[in-house]
């Protein structure tokens, strides 16, 4: 009996001495922290006497910038502001400049689509769509990708820009001046719309894999059911699409399927910034 008293007496004071030695986990250490930049302008160019009816944007590859403006001039520049070549079009450019395999895509008012040679400048081809195109061009070197504002996407030959297919979404009664850029992942093109909606099409033949709502109008007026999706969605490497709308959601959406995984209230017509951890 007095065996089992010492040894009971002893395991509590075991447990009492590992308890009281262990160490209080403190917070690091802060360092101070230098945040100061100096910046030099190296050179600058100017480009648009007036802007363009939609999307400004300028690409780039390893070895040069291209530029464009309003009137129909595109340029090619190395990285120290040189102009390696300059084409006139003689066309209003009515959105920024698209860039895939070795070729710039852009769109004029009149709905003409133009490819070029990344390296020359000199065209590849134009062709015509059904619309006003306020977005750029996309391309994933077998075809073309372009929506215009009437809920049309057409998918034009990367080669020669001849008709591929074209999908039609619903149009609201009531939408923002702009639309969202396609953007392709593997064999798919993934594009969304003016309606909330965000479309998964098979890229090749133009058939339709899903169409999810990525946000549910819950607006009286027409103004307060404007649930556009002007913002270029993103394919992240773990199966989700990601997508914004105008006074509604940022949703994410399982490729596979097209079920949502969740919703976070916001709103937004920016494109979306996608970081892996």
């Amino acid at each position: 009996m007095f065996k089992k008293i010492l040894i009971i007496f002893l395991t509590f004071s075991l447990i009492a001495c590992q308890s009281d030695s262990k160490e209080e986990e403190k917070p690091a250490e802060l360092n101070e922290i230098d945040s100061k930049f100096s910046f030099e302008k190296i050179w600058t160019k100017n480009l648009f006497s007036d802007f363009p009816l939609g999307e400004v944007n300028l690409v780039f590859n390893q070895e040069s910038i291209f530029a464009f403006n309003e009137a129909g001039i595109v340029s090619s520049l190395d990285f120290f502001g040189n102009e390696i070549w300059k084409k006139d079009f003689n066309q209003k450019i009515s959105a920024g400049l698209g860039y895939g395999f070795n070729s710039i895509f852009f769109a004029t008012e009149n709905g003409k689509i133009f490819s070029i040679d990344a390296k020359s400048g000199n065209k590849n081809w134009d062709s015509k769509v059904n619309g006003e195109v306020l977005s750029s061009p996309s391309s994933n070197g077998l075809i073309v990708a372009i929506q215009s504002t009437n809920g049309k996407i057409t998918a034009l030959d990367f080669n020669d820009g001849t008709f591929e297919w074209e999908y039609q979404s619903t149009v609201s009664a009531l939408s923002l001046r702009g639309t969202s850029k396609p953007v392709f992942d593997k064999n798919f093109l993934y594009v969304g719309f003016g309606n909330g909606n965000l479309v998964k099409i098979e890229s090749r033949s133009g058939v339709i894999q899903w169409e999810v709502p990525v946000t549910v109008s819950e607006g009286v007026s027409e103004i307060e059911r404007m649930i556009d999706i002007d913002a270029k969605p993103v394919i992240s490497s773990n199966g989700l699409a990601y997508a914004v709308t105008y006074q509604g959601d940022l949703s994410a959406i399982e490729i596979e399927q097209g079920r949502t995984i969740w919703r976070s209230s916001t709103s937004s017509t920016n494109n979306i910034i996608y970081a892996k951890k």
